[in-house]
């Protein structure tokens, strides 16, 4: 039930690579993959005051990223005391928005860590997915949102 989609993990783990150009290709390509209806889970833990809440890392620069792990493997490797709450990338994107992050997080302990910014963020917290074209990559919206 928590098993990881094979099609999103190959997708991020096409991401690791050294070559900016192929990156690139293959950034676009998993956020497309995760904007066509990929499960995903948020880890929720009890604060030391005792509310549940969503889980926030921040860097040495001080940007914040929610965290979100493509399966419950790879969830409870990075914290086995985490509680998975499932949802799809949209619903991440407007939790992003709503606790204040810079970005999203997914399956920061591997096998294939990646991070999507805001400005790729907020078109899909709109309800738009990013789709592959003949000549590159645009974003589609159904007709009630053009």
């Amino acid at each position: 039930m928590g098993d990881a989609d094979p099609r999103v993990r190959a997708a991020l783990a096409a991401c690791l690579t050294n070559d900016p150009d192929a990156y690139r290709r293959s950034y676009l390509a998993a956020v497309s993959t995760l904007c066509a209806g990929a499960r995903l889970f948020m880890p929720v833990m009890t604060d030391a005051e005792g509310e549940i809440g969503a889980v926030k890392l921040t860097n040495e620069q001080g940007s914040t990223a929610l965290l979100a792990f493509t399966g419950i493997d790879s969830l409870t490797a990075w914290d086995s005391r985490a509680r998975p709450v499932p949802g799809r990338l949209p619903e991440l994107a407007a939790t992003v928005t709503e606790v204040g992050a810079d970005a999203l997080l997914l399956d920061v302990a591997g096998p294939a860590p990646l991070v999507i910014g805001s400005d790729v963020l907020k078109p899909i917290e709109g309800g738009r997915r990013l789709v592959k074209l003949d000549d590159g990559w645009g974003w589609a919206c159904s007709r009630d949102l053009a």
